[in-house]
């Protein structure tokens, strides 16, 4: 795609999020102006705001066929598209990501993907939500404690940012399903941040460090949910870091 026809189609999009996606939005917060002059005029609380907006309206739901986890989750993108993500997860760890949005469909493949973890989303008696201050903060509090489950890390190259451009929190999160190999809803989550940081800084490379926890109560060590601490580094065409972006998110089950 060419870089005229990029910019006018982020213009659209920034235009879409602040007048569709993002109502609750100050009508003056800059988004078509930062993605196109690589200014980084949106702050903190707008990019939670995107993320928050999003997060609002994803549904995850789970079933199990003949021992294959089926997880779709569906949500509504910043362009205003109705998107669902379909991921199939076999006992060996592979499976398939099927996305559909404005009536497009894509298949991808899946290796690596955790059996145990979706077995027990798939038969948790409280269906996986979202749980206190998913956006912005950590869980806090002497009467939690968080037990350390792991460490990830991504990178979003050029080619890929190009495509998050186009496609929005749908491929951003089809990229962190496949890499990550994230549950839909924290998929979801940390995508709207990684789109939100390219909206903002137009990077030429993302990397995305994430450490995984359970938090359980400290009086009786039972389980609360899972927390994810993500750190996402932008950095220009020349390798020179241009900005750093924290989030959290917490997810019932994981």
């Amino acid at each position: 795609m060419k870089d005229v026809s990029r910019r006018e189609f982020l213009k659209t999009l920034c235009l879409g999020i602040t007048v569709a996606a993002l109502q609750n939005l100050p009508m003056t917060t800059a988004f078509a102006d930062s993605a196109i002059s690589k200014t980084k005029n949106i702050s903190k609380s707008d990019r939670e705001n995107l993320v928050a907006t999003v997060a609002r309206t994803v549904q995850v739901s789970y079933k199990i066929d003949k021992n294959t986890i089926i997880e779709v989750t569906r949500f509504t993108d910043i362009d205003g598209q109705n998107v669902t993500l379909n991921r199939s997860v076999k006992e060996d760890g592979t499976g398939e990501l099927v996305y559909t949005k404005a009536q497009k469909t894509k298949k991808s493949k899946l290796t690596n993907q955790s059996y145990d973890v979706f077995l027990k989303l798939a038969t948790s008696k409280s269906m996986p939500q979202t749980r206190g201050a998913t956006v912005g903060s950590d869980v806090t509090g002497s009467q939690y404690k968080h037990i350390f489950v792991s460490n990830l890390s991504y990178t979003i190259d050029n080619t890929a940012i190009a495509q998050i451009e186009i496609g929005g929190v749908e491929t951003a999160a089809s990229l962190l399903i496949t890499g990550l190999h994230l549950p839909g809803s924290t998929a979801v989550t940390v995508g709207s941040f990684l789109v939100s940081v390219v909206l903002a800084t137009s990077p030429s490379k993302v990397v995305i460090n994430q450490s995984l926890y359970e938090v359980h109560f400290a009086y009786d060590n039972s389980y609360y949910t899972h927390c994810y601490h993500d750190i996402l580094y932008s950095y220009d065409s020349g390798g020179h870091l241009m900005d750093t972006t924290k989030s959290y998110h917490q997810a019932v089950g994981g």
